[in-house]
């Protein structure tokens, strides 16, 4: 008779229940099964759950393609030097430095010196102030030393 409770609860109320946990049950009764078993299953219930992941930064490892910092001939809010390690603060993969009038592969050099681990790129827009479409100043902003020149 035992086995056959055993069985049925089991199998109609999906629950596994201790020799202890059953013995209690037969000893209290139909409704003292019912509880016990509700109480059974809310243990149950509270250990499956794994807890939640850890939280991290939205943009960790995230790549901004497209940062003016100072210096600049125009007003920026952040030089070159808080803007990266503001990156690294946030966990960032890396920074592409834009500027309207000169090259930035020289400065993306000088930051990837302070900052390892941080890849930071350089560019060159083709501007009237670098002689529009301009084919010598792209290929001197690529041999700029650490080749970090990438964007035109």
């Amino acid at each position: 008779m035992g086995h056959h409770a055993h069985s049925c609860l089991e199998s109609c109320l999906g629950l596994r229940l201790s020799r202890r946990q059953w013995m209690h049950v037969l000893a209290s009764g139909a409704a003292g099964a019912v509880l016990a078993a509700k109480r059974a299953h809310a243990g149950a219930l509270e250990r499956v759950f794994p807890p939640p992941p850890p939280l991290v930064s939205p943009i960790q490892g995230a790549i901004d393609f497209h940062v003016h910092s100072a210096p600049d001939v125009f007003g920026r809010s952040l030089d070159d030097d808080d803007t990266a390690e503001l990156a690294m603060r946030k966990q960032m993969g890396g920074l592409v430095l834009k500027n309207h009038v000169f090259e930035t592969a020289s400065r993306a050099y000088l930051l990837r010196k302070r900052f390892p681990g941080l890849q930071v790129f350089g560019g060159i827009v083709l501007n009237g102030s670098v002689g529009g479409v301009n084919l010598q100043a792209v290929q001197w902003m690529r041999r700029m030393q650490g080749q970090y020149g990438k964007v035109v």
